[in-house]
């Protein structure tokens, strides 16, 4: 699999998480960084909000490749697009939960994925579409990006998907990658629940939510 970012990752990846109640004044300016000139604000605290009850029993979330362009240094953000590149704005929302369904606070969640020219900044000093958030007393964290297109060669073109890390003190409990309902290179071996459906927003933009259950 070829290493730079200009020969598009043979890797598939993923996407998730939300919470705004305790995101505060850091995600703001990290939005308002982002976007200077972005006067629709409507979407983000309901895109942000996290209504859905705790499931009652819950099944570790199956791994998937990392892929070679995770940043370990990325920053912790919820404004993922700061270079502020054109494509459809996304929150991904969710929760990380243990195998009883508890929420997990204080994990790090990784989030990040190509970029609208399909190729992955993962060598800039401040690579756009990367970035982590740690998990709030109820498991949620919340991001701002863009939504991913699939790459690759025709023959062996790779759907659409975000890349996801979970790190507990510096330990990886899960690395997987989000998929797209109705995205036409989603393969036969690709585990369904980890395919999500986006949900359309009043001003244009999407949301993904998922529910990140760690291995025991």
């Amino acid at each position: 699999m070829p290493a730079p970012a200009s020969s598009l990752a043979a890797f598939g990846a993923v996407l998730v998480l939300c919470a705004c109640d305790t995101s505060g004044a850091r995600d703001t300016a990290e939005h308002d960084r982002a976007h200077p000139d972005d006067t629709s604000e409507s979407a983000t605290p309901d895109a942000c909000r996290w209504t859905t009850p705790l499931p009652a029993t819950c099944v570790p979330t199956s791994p998937d490749g990392e892929g070679p362009y995770w940043r370990a240094d990325a920053p912790e953000r919820a404004a993922l697009n700061v270079a502020d590149a054109t494509g459809t704005r996304m929150f991904v929302a969710g929760r990380v939960l243990d195998s009883a369904c508890r929420p997990v606070a204080g994990v790090r969640v990784y989030l990040w994925s190509a970029g609208p020219d399909l190729t992955y900044d993962h060598l800039a000093a401040d690579p756009n579409l990367y970035g982590y958030q740690t998990t709030a007393p109820d498991g949620t964290v919340c991001f701002e990006t863009l939504r991913p297109l699939p790459y690759g060669p025709p023959e062996a073109r790779l759907p659409a998907h975000f890349h996801v890390n979970v790190l507990d003190n510096d330990v990886k409990r899960l690395t997987t990658q989000l998929r797209f309902t109705g995205d036409p290179y989603l393969g036969a071996g690709m585990d369904p629940r980890r395919i999500v459906t986006p949900e359309p927003l009043p001003d244009g933009s999407e949301r993904v939510s998922y529910d990140f259950v760690l291995p025991p």
